[in-house]
């Protein structure tokens, strides 16, 4: 299976003529391999571990002995040499625990005959005749130019990540159920990432899936209050969520096309908020903390912080100080902003098939601010104290999510008299 399951290697080369004598000899001016180095090195260390053990069988050895080996038997010829200096001894030894992990492994690999293993045609390889190439091209290459951009074609390929999957997956649904107002409303303004890295227009901005769907999952549209502690700050849940969401989808499950079309109109909205409001205020009041704590730090008012005996340890030195606060007051986005989401969740009010929260123009700004602020003052504190176990953790409970609650009641109630609506309710369709 080894053939179908490895694309083998690829080599990019310049050659004068392709032999018409010989069509398993290929001479060439200049080589470059553009794929298929850890196959080259797999079966480089198994040549090493075969020729290391002759007819004994395999077992783990020591490095200064492999070292020894490789030295006695090697060293004489510095271009073998040079490639083996790339073998790290780690990998020797990997690739050993795999052969001894079964009997039938260790009893097949010492009954493996090393001249019908190297000529045994199970690797795929596909030469790249590059001078025959570019000189047809619309766009000028030389040879090296051609050979890297094929290099990292077959790089890029490789870096599938479970975002790009879901991405690539699911396009056409996200697009059609849950972007789609999205899509509508930032066209040519901000570019939806399916895959990292796949829009490299850097005149647009660009936002990759996961940071939409997640603005989603603290509303409580797909999912209960104590699934939003714990979800915060994941990706495959995320996304196993709304997979299931358009499984539902596909069946004309009408509770579950009513809940996307919510998803797609709030959408655009916490889009907005996410960029207009949370970023600006966070990276505003950041700048103040920084100010604020370097003070308290020279009069000595952090004694009781978690950070008192490094700012002691940096004995007044204005940098070290400021690096030790910065330190504290920097903060990962995606914690902040589902907790503010969580507590304006009840101001969504549907109109004319748009979502817009329900507080007037005058107030949003102060009003997100102060939401904003406070949870993020929260969070700081909580690092200051020192974290009773990961901050991961800490983001992930209900305490976290209550930072705020107290400035949310003052500021709706008693202060602007909001009203609550009953929009995340009126869609809610709980995934299990």
């Amino acid at each position: 299976m080894f053939r179908f399951l490895h694309s083998g290697v690829i080599t990019s080369l310049t050659t004068e003529s392709l032999s018409e004598s010989d069509s398993m000899t290929v001479k060439y001016d200049e080589c470059c391999l553009t794929n298929g180095n850890q196959t080259r090195f797999i079966i480089l260390i198994l040549i090493i571990i075969k020729l290391y053990f002759g007819e004994e069988k395999v077992t783990q050895i020591k490095s200064k002995d492999y070292n020894a080996f490789i030295k006695k038997v090697f060293s004489g010829s510095e271009k073998v040499m040079t490639i083996l200096n790339f073998i790290k001894f780690s990998k020797v030894s990997e690739i050993i625990r795999q052969i001894e992990k079964k009997e039938r492994y260790k009893n097949r690999f010492h009954e493996l005959n090393l001249s019908s293993f190297l000529n045994n045609q199970i690797i795929r390889i596909q030469i790249n005749v590059i001078n025959k190439v570019i000189e047809d091209l619309e766009d000028k290459f030389d040879a090296y130019s051609a050979g890297t951009l094929i290099a990292e074609a077959n790089n890029d390929t490789q870096k599938v990540t479970p975002d790009d999957i879901f991405g690539n997956k699911n396009k056409s649904e996200l697009q059609r159920y849950v972007f789609k107002g999205f899509i509508d409303e930032y066209k040519g303004k901000v570019e939806i990432e399916y895959r990292y890295g796949e829009i490299t227009n850097r005149f647009i901005p660009k936002i990759h899936i996961l940071t939409l769907l997640r603005l989603i999952i603290p509303t409580g549209l797909l999912n209960s209050n104590k699934d939003i502690y714990k979800l915060t700050n994941q990706r495959m849940p995320i996304y196993n969520i709304f997979s299931k969401l358009f499984s539902k989808m596909k069946k004309n499950n009408q509770d579950a096309l009513n809940t996307g079309q919510a998803i797609s109109k709030l959408i655009p909205l916490l889009f907005k908020v996410r960029r207009k409001y949370i970023i600006p205020k966070l990276e505003s009041r950041k700048r103040e903390l920084i100010r604020q704590y370097k003070q308290q730090a020279f009069a000595n008012e952090l004694s009781e912080t978690f950070i008192a005996q490094d700012i002691y340890e940096a004995k007044g030195d204005d940098n070290k100080i400021t690096k030790i606060i910065k330190s504290v007051v920097n903060y990962n986005i995606e914690h902040i902003v589902p907790v503010v989401i969580f507590r304006i969740r009840n101001l969504f009010a549907e109109d004319d098939g748009k979502v817009r929260l329900n507080i007037p123009d005058d107030t949003i700004d102060n009003f997100l601010e102060t939401i904003t602020q406070v949870i993020y003052e929260n969070y700081v504190k909580i690092k200051l104290k020192g974290l009773p176990s990961s901050l991961t953790t800490v983001v992930r409970g209900q305490d976290f999510y209550d930072g705020g609650s107290e400035s949310y009641t003052t500021f709706n109630k008693n202060i602007h008299g909001l009203d609550e609506t009953d929009f995340i309710n009126s869609y809610k369709y709980i995934l299990k």
